[in-house]
């Protein structure tokens, strides 16, 4: 049973999973999905510990990040390998809600307790700045320099990244509340959430994607961005995870 897809590559050709790859997994692990070809679920390579409770990409560099018992940071290589991985210490937490990339050594987690920045040095993770308040989902924001996070009691939040701090929240995005955050790379500030069982866009500064936002994903908005080749170059990413995820959701209420 897949639980989150995320692009491995900006093609699409590569997906990374959050997975049972079978019947009597415990938890999830970290898990490889071609798009071409026979449809499978592959076991990385690379890295001993795959539990994988929280997942991030970045397709554009080719790069994942998850959590079980730590936090593991790693490229995307040839074949089924993850290379060059950098880890946190073990049992950081035992209730994540969310993790994002956020550039080449700098990673943000959550928990029910806590927000954490992670700095890459040394070869480790090392938390370089705490905001002792729990969240949900959470999604990194380039263009604010900020982490986006879901908290039932607020709404979603824009954490500022140096110190963790709330930023102003925009109007049409105030006292939202979702269970999942995506976000498109390249800093178009596009967002999507899901949240009462639909996947929703709740930023789309892009013209393309603005008559989008706000509406569900699974009645006919993916089929609208397609066609259109400038909102597909800036959003793309966003759009395809969008769309895995509502597939998997869509199979799993038919399966039920």
């Amino acid at each position: 049973m897949v639980y989150d897809l995320r692009p491995g590559t900006l093609d699409g050709t590569l997906q990374v999973a959050a997975a049972r790859r079978s019947p009597g997994s415990l938890w999830p692990e970290v898990s490889l999905i071609r798009r071409h070809g026979p449809p499978s679920i592959r076991r990385p390579e690379g890295v001993a510990d795959q539990r994988c409770m929280v997942l991030d990409t970045d397709p554009v560099d080719r790069r994942v990040a998850f959590a079980g018992d730590r936090i593991t940071v790693a490229g995307l290589g040839p074949g089924n390998r993850l290379r060059g991985p950098v880890q946190s210490v073990p049992r950081v937490s035992r209730d994540w809600r969310g993790l994002c990339l956020a550039g080449p050594d700098l990673v943000f987690s959550c928990d029910a307790a806590e927000v954490i920045g992670w700095r890459i040095d040394g070869g480790r993770l090392q938390p370089t700045v705490i905001r002792r308040h729990g969240h949900g989902a959470i999604a990194w924001v380039p263009y604010r320099n900020a982490v986006a996070a879901t908290d039932w009691r607020h709404g979603l939040q824009y954490l500022d990244a140096d110190t963790l701090e709330p930023q102003d929240v925009p109007g049409d995005l105030y006292g939202l509340r979702a269970r999942a955050l995506w976000s498109a790379p390249f800093g178009t500030g596009t967002h999507a959430a899901a949240a009462d069982g639909e996947i929703r866009l709740v930023l789309a500064p892009v013209a393309g994607l603005a008559h989008l936002a706000r509406q569900p994903m699974s009645r006919g908005g993916l089929e609208a961005v397609r066609p259109d080749p400038v909102t597909w170059d800036r959003a793309a990413a966003l759009v395809e995870v969008l769309a895995a995820n509502d597939r998997y959701r869509a199979s799993v209420r038919s399966a039920g």
